[in-house]
C-alpha cells in the first residue's frame, strides 16, 4: 500500500504539472483531466484506507529502528503524519475543485454506463481557494516525499541500517 500510494501520488503530480502546461484546446487536455480526476479519486480512497488502517493499528508499522536518535524518530513521525495529511488534502481539494460547480466527478465510463463521485455541496465562490490549496499541497507533498526518500537513502547508504529494506 505504501508503494502504491507513493507511485500514484508521484504520477498524479507529474500528470498535473504536465496538464497545467497544456493549451485548453490541446487534443489531450480533456483526456488528461479525466485521468487525473479518476486516479485522484482512487488516491483519495487508498489514502483513507491507509490512514484508517494506521489509526486502527494504534502503532507504527514497522516500528522505528532502535538505533535512531530521538530527533530522527520525531522527525520521521512528523514526516509520516504530514504525508498522510497531504495524501488526503491533495485529492480532497481536487475533488472540491471538480465539484465546485455542482457536477460530480466521473470515475468510470463504459458502454454508456458511468460511475461518478457525486458533488456534495457546490461552492463556486471557494473554487480559487481549493485550486491554491491543491497546487500548494501537491508540490509540498512532492517536496516532503523527496525528503522522505532522501532520508531512507541516507539511512541505507550512510548509516548502513535496515530502514530502506524494511520498506519492501
Amino acid at each position: 500500500m505504501h508503494w502504491l500510494c507513493a507511485l500514484l501520488a508521484l504520477f498524479l503530480a507529474a500528470l498535473g504539472a504536465w496538464m497545467t502546461e497544456l493549451d485548453y484546446y490541446h487534443p489531450l487536455q480533456t483526456t488528461a483531466l479525466e485521468w487525473h480526476r479518476g486516479l485522484g479519486m482512487l488516491a483519495l480512497l487508498l489514502a483513507l484506507a491507509r490512514v484508517g488502517w494506521r489509526i486502527a493499528a494504534r502503532r507504527e508499522y514497522p516500528p522505528p529502528l532502535p538505533e535512531l536518535k530521538h530527533w530522527e524518530k520525531l522527525s520521521s513521525r512528523a514526516a509520516h503524519w504530514s504525508l498522510f495529511a497531504l495524501l488526503l488534502i491533495v485529492p480532497a481539494s481536487g475533488y472540491m475543485i471538480s465539484t465546485s460547480a455542482g457536477a460530480g466527478v466521473p470515475i468510470v465510463s463504459w458502454n454508456g454506463w458511468e460511475l461518478e463521485f457525486p458533488a456534495l455541496y457546490p461552492m463556486r465562490d471557494a473554487r480559487e481557494w481549493f485550486e491554491a490549496a491543491h497546487w500548494w499541497s501537491a508540490y509540498g507533498m512532492v517536496g516532503l516525499a523527496g525528503l522522505h526518500m532522501g532520508a531512507a537513502l541516507k539511512h541505507h547508504f550512510m548509516d548502513k541500517n535496515d530502514a530502506l529494506r524494511r520498506m519492501f
